[in-house]
């Protein structure tokens, strides 16, 4: 049985599928948008640190670097509420729709 069918949550949102719709929905667009923002920012930070070396150490590219990191992760973070949401729903539709729901 895989994380996402054992849980807690998993169990709320098949109780409230339209739930699990609106939710999967917001966090495709978060995921969507913080993905295509990271990989710009972390572009022109890597330009940056390319043509000016120390100077962008200096000037902080690698804290931002830092606060990449940590955004990937805030993004990884809406892609797996995405998935979870998307087992939920074809689970639903599938039947497995657990019993006193």
């Amino acid at each position: 049985m895989s994380f996402f069918t054992s849980g807690a949550v998993y169990r709320f949102l098949l109780a409230r599928w339209w739930l699990a719709v609106g939710l999967m929905g917001v966090s495709f667009l978060l995921f969507g948008a913080s993905s295509v923002n990271l990989a710009r920012v972390f572009l022109a930070a890597w330009d940056f640190f390319v043509e000016y070396g120390m100077d962008a150490v200096r000037d902080g590219v690698l804290v931002q670097f830092w606060e990449l990191l940590v955004s990937s992760y805030a993004a990884c973070a809406f892609y797996v509420v995405f998935k979870l949401c998307g087992q939920v729903l074809v689970d639903r539709i599938a039947g497995k729709k657990e019993s006193g729901s």
